[in-house]
């Protein structure tokens, strides 16, 4: 008898168990986005999205989006914030944050950010500014390093390096280092390149009126930034181990008396 009712028990645990894992596969979850930055520049606010593979920012080898240029020359991240928008709108888009410490992220600081995806959005795209440059960004989108969220129908917790052999120039404008081109440096100007987006971006070489302090390509390993993820406990899936519990020692107690 003693044996029949753990292998009952048994049972029922892994009912319980396959109850969460489908909750959870089914549901959406909430991750925690953790942006470091590494290098000797200074980022700007960084747009996150997660979405399909419908959904891509920019593509290397192809002249940047208005809404790509904006950011990569002026750190605005307005144009990018549509683009999200109307994917939300269109469906392939699920979330959009921006992470941002109280303003630009400066060396050595780090924002945080909570967004939302799930198995039909699994992808995640980023965008940031290099302030101190002409159009120099970090970031990852379709086909171009979009993140995966979800590997085996479960979701992740991962670390990104980003090196400076990864920063991408959006080539948008001339790589002049003059302050009134330099968002960083108080400019807003904008000398059109008529380029494409590649990488890596040449770093700062001291040409105009940048300090090389700022150069963040000392080498192509040289790192720039990292990005954490770690998806944070569901309600759903705790409200269901929860009602299974509750539901198995009811069972147990009808079975044993």
């Amino acid at each position: 008898m003693k044996i029949k009712t753990m292998a009952f028990m048994a049972s029922i645990t892994v009912s319980i168990i396959g109850l969460c894992l489908v909750g959870q596969l089914h549901a959406s979850t909430i991750f925690e986005i953790k942006i470091t930055n590494l290098s000797p520049n200074v980022l700007t606010p960084a747009p996150f999205i997660t979405h399909n593979a419908s959904f891509d920012l920019f593509t290397e080898g192809y002249a940047a989006s208005p809404e790509v240029e904006l950011l990569a020359e002026e750190g605005n991240t307005t144009g990018v914030r549509d683009l999200a928008m109307d994917g939300i709108t269109a469906g392939s888009v699920m979330d959009y944050q921006e992470a941002f410490d109280g303003g630009p992220i400066f060396p050595g600081a780090f924002a945080t950010i909570n967004i939302e995806a799930d198995m039909s959005h699994p992808l995640l795209s980023y965008l940031s500014m290099l302030a101190v440059s002409n159009d120099a960004f970090i970031g990852r989108t379709t086909g171009d390093g979009a993140i995966y969220l979800f590997f085996g129908g479960r979701h992740v917790s991962r670390r990104y390096w980003v090196y400076a052999r990864n920063v991408w120039d959006a080539g948008t404008e001339d790589n002049d280092e003059l302050a009134v081109n330099v968002p960083g440096l108080g400019g807003s100007g904008s000398i059109s390149e008529g380029s494409v987006v590649t990488r890596p971006h040449p770093g700062i070489l001291g040409t105009g009126e940048i300090d090389t302090d700022f150069n963040w390509a000392i080498s192509g390993d040289t790192l720039v930034a990292k990005i954490e993820i770690s998806p944070i406990p569901e309600p759903t899936t705790i409200v269901l181990l929860g009602i299974g519990l509750l539901g198995l020692a009811g069972v147990i107690r009808k079975k044993i008396s």
